[in-house]
């Protein structure tokens, strides 16, 4: 038995136990706390940069469209100087800059009194939070850094130097990578502006390139984010990164376009192409989504496909616009400086409202240059060897009833720099032409004198090259010759002849393509509709059908390489039919099968041959090649068969998809039908 005191000291030891349980769970409960409220500030802290950055990046980018356009224009290379500023007024920007000064201060001050108060009220929320509370918290601070980021003054103009400048008297001298502070801008492109130092004088503009505010802030963040990435969840972290990556990518990134306005090595109407851009994306804007055929919104019937079985053949679809467009020359196109070579020289063409693309986009080569290399000349003459790349007739065929529906012009260069091996796209300038009259009807037979705009289709007001119209005088007749320096493009807009109208009746709308391959196109419907209207015993089955033409030839009809080498075969069939088989269309249209199958279906199935991408000089000359090798093979074999069991060109491997077409193919639905469940 225990006596008194052992039971005393085995309580007295018990409680001492309990009460270093108590202090155990209490530190620990401290701890859990502590660490909730540090990832707590860190995700509040990295909410708010993101916000402070993203206000910025908005704030930057309309003040550069509102206040930045004279950045875009490029200057001559020897202007006239500017004389410096009074005293008085240098006076005055300097207690400008004082007062400016003093209210930041103040609004810095006014921010700092903020924070206490939030810390203030963070500290009194000290219970238990789990780590879903986090998201909680965003929207509280959201509008206060929105307050503070309309607080901040508008950032000044810097720009960054992109190489050593050593200037005379009055001029303001810099070294490669020195920002420096805009204070005045003028139109000769000798800007005033002031260094860290607070010396001011003349510079060149075309030294300069736009300072990237925003590059310390990402920077700070990056460290934060890598000190904090420990704590912080995993795919919070993630989302983080992926997040600021592409907020960099868009501050930072920076085209070949933008270096060569710069450099002042292009006039500042230049762009990058739009429509080039455009047609890369993917086969929203190709010949394939055009030509394809498509079923109505019910996905019921065909949309664009009809049989008239009185004459046994596909019926004609009227449309309100359907038109030739001669595209005769591009007169007074400025060419960029040395150290740029010209590889072609492209037009792009579409049906364009002034705000979207209606149409596919097509493009036409130039086909040559006079000496200056100002003027752009096409060719429209037919024969059996032609480049069907550079045929400059082009057919338009569209029942949209927009009121200001036209063709879209983009004068397009393939430009190459020596010094960095880079290859671009650009634009030189665009043209509009409308394509109805004021009362509503189509424009006939005329010939057009357009004046070519910069920039992008997008933009208006723009200039090619403001240096030109900056030489007109007052005088008349120098003004007059002034305007005929100003680009211009020379089309001429027709009615199709009967040939043409018959076989453009045919095709679905809209399209624009190649008036060459208007036969070949004609064809591919009517074999279309023989395939899904008139042979066809179940008009309602979506059972897929054995037909390689159907299947290879829209994705093919604007590859210009090989529709030149269908053509040659096409042609070289033609001659051997007789008058008699000549008439019959039914024996035609099996000669255009043979033509197709002889030459574009084992082409398209070469394994080196590289995507189809027009404008572009390396992919043109790949696929040149390729296409030329087999030409020649096929010549010295005597048969296609032959050169498909050769070991001299290697082929893709064959897949059923090659051999059937379907009717619910990706080009063909109007809009998604819905599976009901079981």
């Amino acid at each position: 038995m225990f006596s008194e005191s052992s039971c005393f000291d085995l309580q007295q030891q018990i409680k001492v136990l309990l009460s270093a349980v108590n202090g155990l769970k209490e530190e620990n409960e401290t701890e859990k706390i502590k660490y909730f409220e540090t990832k707590k500030n860190n995700e509040v802290k990295r909410l708010e940069t993101f916000m402070r950055v993203s206000r910025s990046l908005e704030q930057s980018m309309a003040s550069d469209f509102e206040n930045f356009n004279w950045y875009l224009v490029t200057v001559s290379n020897s202007p006239a100087k500017v004389p410096r500023q009074s005293d008085e007024k240098e006076e005055e920007e300097e207690k400008k800059e004082e007062e400016e000064e003093e209210e930041e201060e103040e609004e810095e001050e006014e921010e700092e009194e903020e924070e206490e108060e939030e810390e203030e009220e963070e500290e009194e929320e000290k219970e238990e939070r789990k780590t879903q509370e986090t998201n909680e918290v965003a929207p509280k601070n959201v509008g206060k850094a929105n307050i503070k980021e309309k607080r901040k003054d508008p950032l000044r103009h810097q720009f960054i130097t992109v190489d050593d400048y050593e200037g005379e008297e009055g001029d303001l001298s810099f070294k490669r990578g020195e920002v420096i502070t805009v204070i005045e801008t003028r139109e000769d492109g000798w800007w005033m502006a002031e260094n860290d130092r607070g010396d001011t004088g003349l510079v060149p503009s075309t030294y300069l390139q736009l300072h990237n505010k925003h590059r310390d802030v990402q920077q700070d963040d990056e460290e934060e984010e890598g000190a904090d990435s420990e704590q912080g969840d995993g795919d919070t972290v993630r989302r983080t990164k992926k997040l600021w990556s592409g907020i960099k990518k868009a501050i930072t990134e920076t085209t070949v376009s933008d270096v060569l306005h710069a450099m002042g090595a292009v006039p500042s109407g230049f762009r990058q192409s739009t429509l080039a851009k455009k047609h890369a994306e993917g086969v929203t804007y190709r010949t394939v989504s055009y030509l394809a055929i498509k079923l109505s919104p019910s996905n019921l019937i065909y949309k664009d496909l009809f049989f008239d079985p009185s004459s046994n053949r596909i019926r004609p679809r009227m449309v309100r616009i359907e038109r030739i467009v001669t595209i005769s020359a591009c007169r007074q196109i400025p060419v960029p400086s040395a150290g740029i070579d010209v590889l072609d020289r492209t037009v792009r063409i579409c049906l364009f409202d002034g705000n979207n693309i209606l149409s596919n986009i097509h493009c036409v080569k130039v086909s040559s240059i006079d000496k200056s290399q100002n003027t752009w000349s096409f060719t429209t003459k037919v024969t059996d060897t032609m480049d069907l790349a550079s045929h400059a007739e082009v057919f338009v065929r569209s029942n949209n009833t927009v009121d200001n529906i036209g063709i879209l012009f983009e004068l397009c260069i393939t430009t190459f720099r020596a010094s960095t091996k880079e290859r671009t796209e650009m634009s030189c300038g665009w043209a509009h032409l409308p394509l109805l009259g004021e009362n509503g009807t189509a424009t006939q037979n005329k010939s057009f004198d357009l004046h070519v705009n910069g920039g992008t289709p997008y933009e208006k007001g723009v200039e090619v090259d403001p240096r030109i119209s900056r030489r007109t005088t007052s005088n008349a007749l120098m003004s007059l010759i002034s305007g005929n320096r100003q680009p211009r493009l020379v089309v001429r807009l027709s009615i199709p002849k009967k040939e043409f109208k018959d076989q453009m009746d045919t095709l679905p709308e809209p399209l624009v393509g190649n008036t060459i391959l208007l036969p070949f196109y004609s064809y591919y419907r009517q074999i279309l509709a023989d395939v899904l209207l008139r042979d066809r015993l179940d008009l309602d089955s979506t059972e897929l059908i054995h037909n390689p033409l159907l299947s290879l030839f829209p994705t093919a009809a604007e590859q210009m390489d090989l529709m030149q080498l269908l053509r040659a075969s096409w042609l070289e069939k033609q001659r051997s039919a007789h008058r008699v088989e000549k008439r019959d269309e039914e024996y035609m249209k099996d000669l255009f099968k043979q033509a197709v199958m002889d030459t574009v279906y084992p082409v398209l199935h070469i394994a080196a041959l590289p995507s189809y991408q027009p404008g572009d000089y390396d992919n043109v000359q790949s696929r040149f090649e390729e296409v030329h090798r087999f030409r020649e093979l096929r010549q010295t074999r005597q048969s296609t068969l032959a050169v498909l069991l050769s070991s001299d060109i290697i082929f893709q491997p064959f897949e059923m998809d090659e051999m059937i077409f379907s009717m619910l193919g990706p080009h063909c639905l109007q809009k998604s039908v819905p599976i009901p469940d079981d």
